[in-house]
């Protein structure tokens, strides 16, 4: 769930909870759960306008995803 919460983000520039339910077909709970384990590890930040959050990649998460495919081999 969290990679294809990344792959979405990498595509598009912002995305709401209910976008990433939808992508990921999982409970809003659990997508909030991994949402906070990727906000947690540096990866994603959220804001909040109105009465929505809105999640995009933090601009250093490419070098760190980068960085960990050339750790684990991929």
């Amino acid at each position: 769930a969290r990679v294809a919460i990344i792959q979405y983000l990498s595509k598009e520039s912002v995305a709401t909870n209910s976008a990433l339910i939808q992508v990921t077909k999982l409970s809003k709970a659990t997508v909030c759960q991994h949402i906070k384990e990727l906000a947690d590890a540096g990866l994603i930040a959220g804001t909040f306008t109105g009465n929505r959050h809105y999640y995009r990649l933090v601009p250093t998460a490419f070098e760190r995803i980068e960085n960990l495919k050339k750790v684990v081999g991929i």
